[in-house]
């Protein structure tokens, strides 16, 4: 995945590969109910933010 370079990572909404996944990268990853939101005009998921810890378990909300 690394090779690609991609911006996002999306998990289709298991938190077991969210975990593992973000344990082994710095790509941000978001939930997808997060990427929905932001796509029907809600917030940017944090992950995805300049300032964010990218690889980070995100919080589910």
């Amino acid at each position: 995945m690394k090779a690609k370079k991609p911006d996002v990572i999306i998990a289709a909404g298991n938190l077991g590969c969210m975990m593992q996944i973000g344990s082994a990268t710095d790509i941000p990853i978001v939930h997808t109910v997060e990427l929905l939101d932001w796509a029907t005009g809600g917030p940017k998921p944090a992950a995805m933010s300049e300032s964010s810890g990218a690889g980070k378990v995100p919080i589910l909300r």
